[in-house]
């Protein structure tokens, strides 16, 4: 807990049982965020810039690459490989996204706060603060 600066602490009453409490800080994901509608800028803002996560739909607006050559080339490079992708599209693929090295596969419809808590929990287990890539429109398709 303390390398998240958080702590446990557990308070007892015999024979009534334990209370435990575990504090993290609150941390901010910080929208550092490229928002891409073409495979193809994506992966080159990724190669240049690499973000502490990715946040990629299967099926981008502009054809000449889809997510899972996106996914593919990621995984397959050797600087790119350990940023952790999260799949948020509306193809109902999860084995096949997981077993390309997604960290998590989320089909839309799905609260927004389902993608944050993933992400989040994965960057602190990662000692991450949070520069994103997000493809354009993920949080107007997710709203409500």
């Amino acid at each position: 807990m303390t390398n998240h600066g958080g702590n446990v602490t557990v308070v007892s009453n015999y024979g009534h049982g334990s209370t435990f409490t575990i504090s993290l800080p609150r941390v901010t994901l910080k929208e550092v965020v490229s928002y891409f509608k073409s495979g193809r800028k994506a992966l080159q803002k990724l190669k240049t810039s690499p973000p502490d996560a990715n946040v990629l739909d299967i099926l981008l607006e502009e054809g000449e690459m889809d997510g899972w050559a996106i996914l593919k080339e990621l995984k397959g490079t050797v600087d790119l490989n350990e940023i952790p992708v999260f799949v948020s599209t509306a193809l109902d693929e999860r084995e096949k996204g997981i077993s390309l090295g997604a960290k998590d596969y989320l089909v839309k419809p799905y609260k927004p706060s389902q993608l944050s808590k993933v992400i989040m929990h994965t960057l602190l287990s990662n000692g991450k603060q949070g520069q994103i890539l997000i493809p354009k429109g993920i949080h107007e398709e997710n709203k409500g």
